[in-house]
């Protein structure tokens, strides 16, 4: 089913603290989102060693590198962020309807994923 297009409303966080981070409405319908991150591992660890030197590291990661994001390294990620996702909904049975996934991700473009998600059934 596609969901381009579809209204959501009463987004609220979930009075838990765990999984599932929000609450929303669709169609009538009450459903639950989880909010991820998807950040290369490296990228994580490089900013933290800059923000606590207050200098460059010595080493920079592959996702500064103009070539790291293509088709097949988005994929792999996103991949793997909803199967952890999935595996937490599932060992604290809990349902999560739709995932969020936000990135920072300084050479990851908007034009790339769009791109990238258009022939990628979900």
């Amino acid at each position: 089913m596609p969901l381009r297009g579809l209204k959501i409303s009463g987004i609220r966080s979930h009075p838990r603290q765990d999984a599932p981070d929000c609450l929303f409405t669709c169609r009538g319908r009450e459903h639950t989102a989880e909010v991820t991150e998807l950040i290369d591992e490296d990228l994580a660890k490089f900013l933290a060693v800059r923000a606590r030197d207050g200098a460059m590291p010595s080493f920079a990661p592959p996702s500064l590198r103009r070539d790291y994001w293509d088709r097949a390294t988005f994929r792999k990620k996103v991949a793997h962020r909803i199967a952890r996702k999935r595996a937490v909904a599932t060992c604290q049975e809990r349902r999560i309807d739709a995932l969020i996934i936000t990135t920072y991700e300084p050479l990851l473009t908007p034009q790339d994923v769009s791109g990238w998600l258009q022939d990628w059934p979900m």
